[in-house]
């Protein structure tokens, strides 16, 4: 499932079968380089052992994309023989706004000099900060977004985005 913010949620339960107590698990990915975010649960995921669960079932997940609760996700799974069980997981706040405008990358600057933000580069490259580690930046002009959608991860404070 796709966040608000264009990471990956992934939703899944594992258990050797009359050995051991089903697991159910929550893993968020960057959708950049397919790496999990670490700043979500405990290293991307957020796991959950249910004693009373001794046979595996199903397990959903869903996440609110839009209203009040977007950002929240809900998971919740039932045994085969009834065991049942929910949880409600905040999620991320909103992802922080940047007003500053963004600088046209010195090799993408095409003018008189590398500083002059002139370019006929088709795809140009902006770099810009700061901003929140693992947030998401998507590229906005005159308060719409680019298309096709120019969007980066926030790395070490900074971003970089080629549109």
């Amino acid at each position: 499932m796709l966040q608000y913010d264009e990471k990956v949620i992934a939703f899944g339960s594992s258990q050797v079968l009359f050995i051991d107590t089903p697991k159910y698990a929550m893993a968020r990915y960057n959708w950049d380089d397919g790496s999990l975010d670490t700043t979500f649960g405990t290293g991307g995921m957020v796991k959950l052992t249910f004693p009373s669960f001794n046979v595996g079932g199903n397990i959903d997940g869903y996440i609110y994309t839009s209203g009040s609760l977007i950002g929240k996700m809900h998971m919740a799974g039932a045994s085969v023989f009834g065991d049942m069980f929910a949880t409600r997981h905040i999620g991320d706040i909103a992802a922080d706004a940047i007003t500053s405008a963004p600088d046209l990358a010195s090799a993408s600057d095409s003018g008189r000099s590398n500083t002059d933000n002139i370019t006929n580069d088709n795809t140009p490259t902006f770099t810009g900060g700061p901003c929140t580690f693992e947030n998401s930046v998507l590229m906005e002009v005159n308060t719409a977004l680019t298309s096709p959608k120019g969007r980066a991860i926030c790395r070490g404070g900074t971003y970089t985005i080629t549109m």
